[in-house]
């Protein structure tokens, strides 16, 4: 949750492009995510696929 929470403060606070990858990268580093492993799933066709199923 925290990492969705920064999303949000990114777009409606500091109107900052939330489809940037490197947006996504320093929130998911404040939100003490993986770096790594967030680099890899951001890429996957499995995240693709996952992704089109919640809409």
């Amino acid at each position: 949750m925290k990492f969705l929470r920064l999303i949000q403060e990114s777009l409606f606070c500091h109107q900052q492009d939330v489809t940037s990858e490197q947006v996504l990268i320093e929130n998911a580093k404040s939100a003490g995510l993986d770096i790594e492993e967030f680099q890899r799933d951001i890429h996957s066709q499995s995240a693709v696929k996952a992704l089109q199923c919640d809409i």
